[in-house]
């Protein structure tokens, strides 16, 4: 279907893509809504050319309706949902998502950064600023975008520097949590053929949640504060283009950022009715007189533990809780045209992180868990080398092709994590006391060869046949976990048993080593119906590497295998009315054998991540567009989604009163055949109406509205059903003015303007059966933006 002429985006399912520095004139006269242009298949295509269900957006819409990082984007795709875990955040696809609880643990929905692949969310603190666009590709991705990317992959391209100088500056306050963020970019040639790009930004994100002061159990004044849980980001980039000759083109980048997280986000969300819950909410009360959940904007939990200078005592301090990440990359590519054979590319990729975190985990007023980790010295530190070669041919011929080859070098590191254990908050004896230090170290290497052939049969008809080969093999040549108590005595053991604990140094390993090859095809038939309409259906397979879970409180639990999803869709495209309405619809089933799924055994505290035997995917996604006037233009987004456990012995248990009937109370484990994935609502949706015009003075006026819909679901790995986020809708609107020449730009915008409170990280309180913890997303925000482009 190539109906209509290549042009910048207007407008996507779900957010305006008007160009920022583009009159508003420019779209009066013509009808037909713009075109979306991608490269998800590696090629620069249309989105209604491409036979997948994708999702795109221009970094200029998002910067308009201030989408600045994943959970803004996240809540307003269907399907698609992003949770603010304690550890690295991810995102989940029609219900799929790993989990955060593993450092180690691939993710199963693939980042990609200007074709770099981010295989931890901590890489890079800022993949929202100043970009290109975003492609959000749903379902298995296993052939172009690569191992691992099983439930799907969101592909980012930043802007990269032209001949012609260019830039903006652009700056906005909060009033709701009194934030505020800078940002701008500056773009030209230095020579006649070689031209840079410098990008900065800073952003402080204002708290909304309250901590209390009280007193701890030793008389210690912990003190509380307002609006503590802030964020602030900071970060530059350097890009650069030589056009070196008429067939010969470099790209290079440099980045490197920093984010800060202070302040407590976990606390109770409720206890269970019953005695059980009241007594749980009594202790709570007693510990802090002025308790309240975290739905109510109070944060009521633990503080943080310190060792005593003499190591003889764990002491609750009013010591920071905060986290921090500090991020570099650089990126280097050339483009080489050879001719028939088509496009040379070679893409070289270096990021690393390092980082620090300061948590109570109690997620309660009881001051006995603390998580700590220091740069160098058990924070999460990463290192990761990538090379991609591949070639692209010139297209239009009988047989089109992509063929690469793919090498990756990491290692992670975790060198003495610690854990400590107050045991005596919670009425156990002296000896109970302990702190626990975890080193654990991961090198991975891996290649693969991919390819993709189109044969045009005709005009009408496209077969696609698609295959990667990867081998991948993981090193742990450092994993211990080692308890100390503060006081000896033969009873200690009985302490470990109870967190199911297994004390192991790296000469205990039974397995160092995971090695693996996977081979993944995929093909797709795509159909003109006619110039309007296309038909696609497709067959994937892909693959997720397994590995070691640096969490495991026993050696023997700290391996798990590979993951394996097999995929088929069958969608339509069409632009009907002349190109003013444009529908897209997919509809798939997905099946997933040896699922990774993580947990949390509120019994023993322990953190789990393993295989679960199979689960399943299936659902419908409809979007479509519509072009009311030259003015006016409505949009939405529609999706039905079916995704539980067909089979999953060994899973967590639910507590207090919700623990299942066919609970093995021995192990607190179940088979959860049947349970609904977590994150994984029946149905989600949006609308949208965006109406521009010009006023009497030349200047140009805009408004928008948003409305975004959610079923319930489950945010634990239970089936709980105190553990459910309600169905909810949210609302946003923007309101803009802008000169006639679009050189400035004033705008107001507001998301979530009932202030809906939602939750997408929780669970069941550790020591606590019957009481249950969350976070919460971010409250209603209002935005006064300025931006002046030159």
């Amino acid at each position: 279907m190539n109906r209509f002429k290549l042009k910048p985006a207007f407008a996507i399912p779900l957010l305006s893509c008007a160009p920022l520095c583009a009159p508003y004139a420019a779209y009066a006269a013509d009808l037909a809504l713009e075109e979306i242009i991608v490269t998800a298949q590696k090629r620069v295509e249309t989105l209604s050319d491409t036979p997948l269900s994708i999702q795109a957006v221009s970094g200029e819409a998002m910067a308009r309706e201030n989408v600045f990082e994943m959970q803004d984007l996240g809540e307003q795709l269907t399907n698609v949902t992003f949770s603010n875990a304690s550890g690295p955040s991810y995102m989940t696809i029609r219900g799929l998502g790993t989990g955060a609880s593993n450092t180690a643990a691939e993710q199963s929905v693939g980042m990609y950064i200007d074709s770099i692949y981010v295989s931890r969310g901590y890489q890079f603190n800022a993949p929202f600023l100043d970009i290109e666009r975003v492609e959000v590709l749903k379902g298995p991705q296993g052939i172009l975008a690569g191992k691992n990317s099983v439930a799907g992959a969101v592909v980012i391209h930043t802007k990269r520097p032209a001949a012609e100088t260019e830039g903006y500056v652009r700056g906005g306050y909060e009033f709701e949590n009194e934030g505020y963020y800078v940002e701008g970019a500056v773009s030209g040639a230095l020579t006649e053929n070689f031209y840079a790009r410098l990008t900065g930004q800073y952003t402080e994100e204002g708290g909304w949640l309250d901590t209390n002061t009280r007193l701890s159990s030793d008389g210690t004044i912990l003190k509380g504060a307002s609006d503590q849980n802030t964020n602030t980001v900071d970060v530059l980039r350097l890009s650069m283009v030589w056009d070196a000759t008429d067939s010969l083109s470099f790209f290079g980048k440099l980045e490197a950022s920093n984010r800060d997280i202070d302040g407590q986000h976990f606390a109770p969300l409720g206890v269970q009715p019953g005695a059980e819950g009241a007594l749980v909410l009594a202790d709570w009360q007693a510990r802090d007189p002025n308790f309240d959940f975290i739905d109510n904007g109070v944060v009521s939990n633990g503080y943080r533990l310190d060792l005593s200078d003499d190591e003889t005592r764990l002491e609750v301090t009013n010591k920071e809780l905060s986290a921090s990440i500090e991020s570099e990359s650089a990126t280097f590519q050339f483009d080489w045209d050879v001719g028939s054979m088509g496009t040379l590319t070679g893409i070289s990729g270096y990021s690393a992180y390092e980082q620090e975190e300061y948590y109570a985990q109690s997620v309660a007023p009881a001051d006995w868990l603390t998580f700590q980790g220091d740069k160098g010295n058990g924070g999460d530190e990463l290192s990761q080398y990538t090379q991609e070669f591949r070639l692209v041919s010139p297209g239009g011929e009988t047989v089109d092709y992509v063929l690469g080859l793919f090498y990756m070098d990491r290692t992670i590191e975790q060198d003495g994590f610690r854990t400590l254990f107050k045991l005596t908050e919670l009425g156990a004896p002296a000896f109970a006391d302990f702190y626990n230090d975890r080193h654990f170290k991961e090198e991975t290497t891996a290649w693969s060869a991919f390819a993709q052939l189109t044969w045009n049969i005709n005009e009408a008809l496209r077969l696609n046949l698609g295959v990667r080969y990867t081998d991948e093999s993981k090193d742990r040549p450092v994993h211990s976990s080692q308890p100390t108590f503060l006081v000896d005595s033969p009873f200690n053991q009985l302490i470990l048993d109870a967190f199911g604990s297994v004390p192991f140094t790296t000469a205990d390993l039974d397995e160092t080593n995971v090695s693996e090859t996977s081979t993944d095809p995929s093909v797709s038939l795509q159909w003109d119906v006619s110039d309007d309409t296309m038909l696609y259906g497709s067959y994937t397979e892909a693959t997720k590497a397994g590995g070691f879970n640096n969490l495991a409180p026993d050696q023997s639990t700290s391996v798990y295998d590979p993951e394996y999803a097999t995929s088929y869709e069958l969608g339509v495209k069409s632009f009907l009315m002349d190109g003013r309405f444009n529908v897209n619809l997919a509809v798939f089933y997905s099946e997933f054998d040896d699922l990774q799924v993580s947990g949390l055994n509120v019994e023993t505290n322990s953190i789990t991540f393993g295989n679960a035997a199979e689960a399943k995917s299936q659902g419908v996604e409809a979007d479509f567009r519509f072009a009311v006037t030259s003015e006016l233009e409505l949009g939405g987004a529609l999706a039905y989604l079916d995704a539980t456990y067909d089979d999953y012995p060994g899973a967590n248990c639910s507590t207090g009163i919700a623990v299942e009937d066919d609970c093995d109370l021995a192990t607190n484990t179940r088979n959860a055949a049947g349970d609904k994935l977590r994150f994984a609502p029946e149905w989600t949706g949006n609308l949208y109406g965006d109406y521009r015009w010009s006023l009497s003075n030349g200047m140009q006026a805009g408004i928008r509205g948003d409305v975004v819909f959610s079923d319930d679901f489950y945010f634990s790995g239970q089936n709980d059903p105190y553990l459910v986020q309600d169905s909810f809708y949210k609302f946003n609107m923007l309101v803009e003015l802008a000169s006639e020449d679009y050189a400035w730009v004033l705008s107001i915008v507001g998301k979530n303007l009932t202030d809906e409170t939602t939750v997408n990280h929780g669970g069941g309180v550790p020591q606590y059966p019957g009481g249950f913890w969350s976070n919460v997303d971010k409250p209603r925000q209002v935005f006064f933006n300025a931006q002046y482009n030159f």
